[in-house]
């Protein structure tokens, strides 16, 4: 699985292709196992954003989500070690102002 809150992951432009920065929300990426031979067919989709129309992959809007492994697993926060499961994640929308010059 995979969250996050912008389109573009790990040098893929549409990998989360309906994922906006100021929506309040966080977009969730899960597939289902599925055989070598299909991945590739769902990689190659994923260059411009249609594998989230595959069946075995689940994508969804979520302003909270908890993730729960048996053994714990290790959570990785864009390349960071931020702990290891149970973890639960929420958005504060427009918690932040960004000002930039020229800009609003």
């Amino acid at each position: 699985f995979l969250i996050s809150n912008t389109p573009d992951v790990g040098g893929f432009k549409q990998l989360m292709n309906q994922a906006k920065t100021d929506d309040g929300k966080f977009d969730l990426l899960m597939a289902e196992k599925i055989p070598i031979t299909e991945f590739i067919n769902v990689f190659i989709k994923a260059m411009n954003g249609t594998h989230i129309n595959h069946p075995k992959i689940y994508y969804k809007k979520v302003d909270n989500f908890e993730v729960e492994a048996d053994p714990a697993m290790e959570i990785d926060i864009d390349g960071e070690y931020l702990g290891k499961t149970p973890v639960k994640v929420s958005i504060e929308h427009k918690a932040v102002t960004i000002l930039t010059p020229g800009g609003a």
